[in-house]
């Protein structure tokens, strides 16, 4: 059986569905998302695993790409990782893998900032999921290569979902070094962060 890497899971985890219809007599294997250097990420992936061809199209109601890989490369990924729903099962990656899987994970359910005023420096990082299961599992990932997270819980109306979160300055630098996004709007962030240097965590003068 192929090797699934760490990195494709994480991005079937975040904007990936790999479903099994009801009925139980089909599936759905495909990959979203606005960005299409993202689904281009998926795609290699898939590509350079299962050496077959991906159907991609455009959604002109709202600029989505959505990639469909062959319904048997679904199939064969989902007797590694199973099958997704809310609670999917979670995979205990080793340590070399961990970045990998959460560097798919940020591209797809991750924000970045750096809050700044004249007295305080918050750097965040966010990756969300509608899953309390999910974001342990996540919280548990981080902290295994040394980087400490928090949950947060957030509610709108009827909606429900988690935050992991990471404000910590050492955390968050090293979270900046480990991920490799290729998300474009997170990547320019990340590698502006890393260029700033020892000026990133400055507070702002009047």
């Amino acid at each position: 059986m192929p090797k699934v890497s760490s990195e494709l899971i994480g991005l079937i985890h975040s904007d990936g569905h790999l479903n099994l219809i009801k009925s139980g007599k089909g599936q759905l294997f495909y990959f979203c998302n606005q960005r299409r250097e993202v689904v281009d990420r998926f795609c290699n992936l898939i590509s350079n695993t299962f050496k077959c061809d991906i159907h991609i199209r455009k959604d002109k109601r709202d600029n989505t790409f959505y990639a469909y890989p062959p319904p048997i490369v679904g199939r064969i990924i989902a007797k590694k990782i199973g099958w997704k729903t809310k609670n999917y099962p979670n995979l205990n990656f080793s340590m070399e893998e961990v970045p990998g899987y959460i560097s798919g994970l940020f591209d797809g359910d991750g924000t970045i900032f750096i809050y700044k005023n004249t007295r305080i420096t918050i750097p965040t990082v966010k990756i969300t999921t509608d899953s309390n299961f999910h974001a342990s599992h996540i919280k548990y990932l981080l902290n295994k290569i040394d980087i400490y997270s928090r949950i947060s819980l957030e509610r709108k109306g009827r909606d429900r979902w988690c935050n992991v979160v990471i404000t910590r300055q050492k955390d968050f630098l090293r979270f900046i070094k480990t991920v490799n996004s290729m998300h474009p709007i997170k990547k320019a962030k990340i590698e502006s962060y890393l260029n700033s240097g020892d000026s990133l965590f400055d507070k702002q003068r009047k």
